[in-house]
């Protein structure tokens, strides 16, 4: 019984092996013959959708960002870094530095 478990599961293997090939040229087929056009279009009320209900944010974050990296900033610039001097090493920003409200 193991044998024949064995040989099923190799048959198995090689079939899917040559459908495998089969379905890759299938895709490609159907890629190549795609009217992207088409498609794009037919995903415009989706699109739309999706900025009705879930509109672009407000902010990048890219400010936060900034504001959170100056005020980490201020708090390692008692030890800055010196280029060039023995066993220097960068201050590292770490998230117990980062306070993440205003207070």
């Amino acid at each position: 019984m193991d044998q024949r478990n064995t040989l099923s599961e190799k048959s198995w293997a090689a079939i899917w092996k040559r459908a495998g090939k089969e379905l890759e040229v299938i895709r490609r087929r159907e890629i190549r013959c795609i009217d992207s056009g088409a498609v794009i279009l037919s995903l415009g009320d989706a699109f739309e959708s999706a900025v009705l209900y879930h509109p672009p944010a407000v902010s990048s974050g890219m400010i936060e960002m900034q504001r959170l990296f100056s005020r980490a900033s201020d708090d390692t610039a008692a030890t800055p870094f010196t280029p060039g001097t023995p066993n220097a090493e960068p201050a590292l920003i770490t998230p117990s530095k980062i306070a993440l409200s205003d207070g």
